[in-house]
């Protein structure tokens, strides 16, 4: 790991589209919201206020990256914040999800020279 800042220029979902699936545990998945105050998820979300939870089509795999993240969990989320609370709402504990290993992202993380 190196201090350089890197920006994701690709599309997840083309990315992803051939991944395994397997059924992952949320507990086991660092993500956005684990450090954001109660005022900007859920049914606060800043992008949508809310109705993405309300819309969410959870018959999609999220997509998961295998590897470090800020929690030292298994798995990072990448795609499908909204699906995963809308399941938590539901009363699940677990999902689908498509998972990508780094090496298939990293020719997608550019370095930002500002």
């Amino acid at each position: 790991v190196d201090a350089f800042d890197r920006r994701f220029v690709g599309n997840i979902i083309d990315i992803s589209a051939d991944a395994p699936i397997d059924t992952i545990n949320f507990s086991q998945i660092c993500r956005w919201d684990m450090y954001k105050p109660a005022t900007e998820k859920r049914e606060c979300c800043r992008c949508c206020g809310g109705q993405g939870i309300h819309s969410a089509d959870i018959s999609k795999p999220g997509i998961l990256l295998r590897g470090k993240n800020p929690a030292g969990l298994p798995y990072r989320l990448l795609d499908g914040r909204h699906r995963v609370w809308a399941m938590e709402a539901m009363g699940y504990r677990q999902a689908p999800f498509k998972i990508i290993e780094l090496d298939v992202l990293k020719p997608y993380l550019k370095i930002v020279l500002e």
